[in-house]
């Protein structure tokens, strides 16, 4: 892995940029009874239609779009709702 330490993230997390992904998380007993913080991922897609059944079937919409800055990169991340 590259590394530079004025950049807030490893580079190869680049290939996220401008992606819409839905990710399937493992949520372990660890993770709810003692508060771990690290999550293991099992699924990942950036196939529109199968975000969109997602989205439509647990009713999410984009709440507000939020753009976050830290230098020297910035990301634009959607907020979703359950309405």
């Amino acid at each position: 892995m590259q590394t530079n330490k004025d950049a807030e993230y490893p580079p190869e997390f680049n290939i996220f940029v401008d992606k819409q992904i839905l990710f399937k998380v493992e949520v372990s007993e660890g993770n709810v009874k003692k508060k771990y913080r690290n999550y293991a991922v099992k699924r990942a897609t950036d196939d529109v239609s199968i975000i969109e059944q997602f989205m439509s079937k647990h009713n999410l919409k984009v709440l507000y779009r939020l753009i976050v800055f830290g230098l020297p990169n910035w990301f634009l991340v959607n907020v979703y709702i359950n309405v």
